[in-house]
């Protein structure tokens, strides 16, 4: 599960050196517009993406009764 929220947001982060590679500042393959949109689409996708696995980990763990593994620990002073 946690693999998972790892993973999505990693994939979608090497889109944004592609990106910038085929952008106006490197060899100029894309204009500023498309690069953009380009830059817009792993973005939105990252962060609502992530959002949205986040809850749904969440619930599972909730269902599964784990959710106590992720209380706060007592920390034992001396």
């Amino acid at each position: 599960m946690f693999d998972r929220l790892v993973l999505v947001p990693l994939v979608l982060w090497t889109a944004y050196p592609v990106v910038w590679l085929l952008s106006p500042e490197g060899p100029g393959t894309i204009g500023s517009p498309v690069e953009a949109m380009l830059f817009a689409i792993p973005d939105l996708a990252a962060k609502v993406g992530f959002g949205f696995l986040a809850a749904s980990s969440l619930r599972t763990i909730e269902k599964n009764g784990d959710a106590g593994a992720f209380a706060p620990r007592q920390v034992a002073t001396s």
